[in-house]
């Protein structure tokens, strides 16, 4: 469902996100890659900022 419909149409409740498992995992053992940490804060921030701007004229929904 695209973003656009989010707090728009009240049927959309949720969206995913996929991501590719190389960008943090090894394939082969499963182990989280260094770089793990930094693909969760991109992550984070992405779904901290669609909550924003999904609910910013609702001064009443925290989204912290």
């Amino acid at each position: 469902m695209p973003l656009k419909y989010l707090s728009i149409d009240e049927r959309v409740s949720s969206i995913m996100i996929e991501v590719k498992r190389s960008l943090y995992k090894d394939e082969e053992t499963s182990n989280k890659l260094d770089r793990f940490p930094q693909t969760k804060e991109a992550l984070d921030a992405l779904a901290k900022e669609v909550l924003h701007s999904c609910y910013q004229s609702d001064a009443s929904t925290d989204v912290s």
